[in-house]
């Protein structure tokens, strides 16, 4: 029991240090940022699944007051620790308690909105309440001088040229900014939905390499939209694409057609990958081919969406793929 205690201490030692590690670099490497939330809170899943979730908690709320004091700012902390260690904690939770692989998900994803939620909260209130508004002005004003810099160039003096450029890039910046104004419930979702999967994703893979647990999960050529949202996401189509006032229920209607829409869209990238992992069976190799396809045709991203939402609706209409044979 001593012996167990002791291991349990030392290792609950170790990931408190690389926990603090990892969230420092997070605040001071801004490429390390992107990956941030998927990596930092591994150490606390390892507790949590190894130790139990009591050990994981306190070793996460030591990581906490180290930030703390090596940073000297309580709110930085508490931002990284309810966008970082959060989701660890869930996620820890679910495996703890062996919840099927879409409820570790669910929590994973809760836990990273509530984390967004309170950043995006306390952007905004640290604006008198336009912070978020203040801080796109902020970058679309930086961009357009940017733009309007190389749109003199390119104008060689003629000023009519010049102001229809300009006229031109004022224009496309507002509509950039409703957009985003009005999608930001989507955007906020979709991404904590991404971070959600790519944290438990990696958990699991970290767990099966250090054979800790063989935690079951989905494959992503699994994913398939049920016939039911593809008949909710077009109905929801047709009501916003009829409605002549925006008002607040429209909005939220065309907020959940986008959700909607994203995630059958991710179900026909799955029907892509599951037909081609037929000739391609190293799901690495595959990640290589999409980002391949990214970089190359980044320009032509709305028209790819749309194609993978339509294939996302047909396999979700039809059926194309079989998982189980018949009588299973």
């Amino acid at each position: 029991m001593n012996k167990n205690r002791a291991r349990a201490l030392a290792e609950g030692a170790v990931c408190t240090a690389l926990t603090v590690l990892l969230m420092v670099i997070a605040i001071y490497v801004p490429l390390f940022s992107i990956f941030s939330t998927v990596i930092v809170g591994l150490p606390i899943v390892f507790m949590a699944v190894r130790h139990g979730l009591r050990r994981a908690g306190i070793s996460a709320l030591a990581a906490v007051l180290v930030t703390v004091f090596l940073l000297g700012d309580i709110v930085s902390a508490l931002m990284m620790a309810l966008l970082h260690l959060l989701p660890a904690g869930a996620i820890g939770f679910a495996i703890n308690r062996r919840k099927p692989f879409y409820t570790t998900v669910l929590f994973a994803t809760g836990a990273v909105l509530i984390g967004l939620m309170a950043e995006l909260l306390l952007l905004n209130t640290a604006g008198g309440g336009d912070g978020i508004r203040n801080l796109l002005d902020a970058n679309i004003e930086n961009t357009q001088q940017m733009l309007g810099q190389l749109a003199s160039n390119l104008a060689s003096g003629e000023s009519e040229q010049f102001g229809a450029i300009m006229q031109a890039f004022t224009q496309a910046f507002a509509l950039v900014k409703e957009m985003i104004l009005l999608y930001l419930p989507t955007i906020t979702i979709c991404i904590a939905c991404v971070l959600g999967y790519s944290s438990v994703a990696v958990s699991i893979f970290m767990l099966r390499r250090m054979r800790l647990r063989k935690v079951p999960y989905m494959p992503f050529w699994m994913l398939h939209a049920p016939r039911s949202m593809c008949y909710l996401s077009m109905i929801l189509q047709l009501f916003t694409y009829g409605a002549r006032e925006m008002t607040v229920f429209v909005a939220g209607m065309q907020n959940m057609a986008l959700l909607l829409d994203c995630f059958i869209g991710v179900c026909g990238l799955s029907l892509i990958d599951y037909k081609l992992c037929e000739k391609i069976p190293s799901g690495y190799a595959r990640a290589g081919v999409y980002l391949a396809i990214l970089v190359v045709g980044y320009v032509a991203i709305g028209i790819i969406g749309q194609i993978l939402v339509f294939l996302g609706l047909l396999d979700g209409l039809f059926h194309f793929r079989r998982f189980h044979k018949v009588g299973e």
